[in-house]
C-alpha cells in the first residue's frame, strides 16, 4: 500500500505540473493523481485498441509540450527554454524515423502504444529524459555530421531560392497568373483549352 501512495504522490507532483491537469483537477474537484492516472488509462486503453493513435501521440507529444513550451517562454528562467528545446530536438528526430519507417512500423503489433512510452518517457520528470536524449544521442550525431548536414541545408536553401525566384516571376503583383508568363507544361502545349 505503501508503494501505491509513493506512485499517486508522484502522479499528484507531475499532475500538478501541468497545467491542463490543474485545470481538469480544479473543474472536478478530483484529486491531482486521480486525474492524471485517468487521463493515462484513458490514452493506454485507446492505443491498446488502435484508436485514436495519431490523436493520443498527438495530444501527448505536440499540444502537452506546447503548452509548456509557452510556459517556459513566458518564465525568467532560462533553462526551461533548454528542456523544451532539447524536447523539440529529440521529437523531431523521432518524427523523421517514424516518417521514413512507417510502412514497416506500421505491421507491428502495439506500435502505437510503444510510440506512446516513448513520448511519455521524454515528457515525464520535467522532461529530464529529453535533455538526456539530446546530450547521448542527438548532439553527438549532429556534430559528427555537422558538416555534411550544413552543405545539404545550403543546398536545399539555395535550391528553395531559385524555385521562389522563378515562380515569383511567373505571378503577377496581384497573386493572379499573368497569361503570357504562365509555366508550360514541358512539351509546350497550353492548359487552357483542355477543358
Amino acid at each position: 500500500m505503501g508503494l501505491l501512495r509513493i506512485k499517486m504522490d508522484y502522479l499528484d507532483k507531475w499532475g500538478q505540473s501541468q497545467g491542463y491537469i490543474r485545470f481538469i483537477q480544479q473543474k472536478t474537484g478530483l484529486r491531482t493523481g486521480y486525474v492524471t492516472l485517468a487521463l493515462l488509462l484513458v490514452a493506454v486503453a485507446l492505443l491498446i485498441q488502435g484508436l485514436l493513435n495519431g490523436f493520443v501521440l498527438f495530444f501527448v507529444g505536440i499540444a502537452i509540450p506546447s503548452y509548456s513550451s509557452y510556459l517556459a517562454i513566458e518564465t525568467p528562467d532560462k533553462s526551461d527554454d533548454t528542456k523544451m528545446l532539447h524536447y523539440w530536438c529529440v521529437v523531431s528526430i523521432l518524427l523523421i524515423i517514424d516518417r521514413l519507417f512507417d510502412p514497416i512500423l506500421a505491421w507491428l503489433p502495439l506500435i502505437g502504444l510503444a510510440k506512446f512510452i516513448l513520448i511519455l518517457a521524454l515528457i515525464v520528470n520535467n522532461y529530464y529524459c529529453s535533455t538526456l536524449a539530446y546530450n547521448y544521442l542527438v548532439a553527438p550525431f549532429v556534430k559528427n555530421y555537422q558538416e555534411k548536414i550544413d552543405n545539404v541545408y545550403v543546398k536545399v536553401e539555395e535550391t528553395a531560392k531559385d524555385v521562389y525566384e522563378k515562380v515569383k516571376g511567373k505571378v503577377s503583383p496581384k497573386g493572379k497568373r499573368d497569361k503570357q508568363s504562365a509555366i508550360t507544361p514541358p512539351n509546350n502545349k497550353s492548359y487552357t483549352n483542355r477543358c
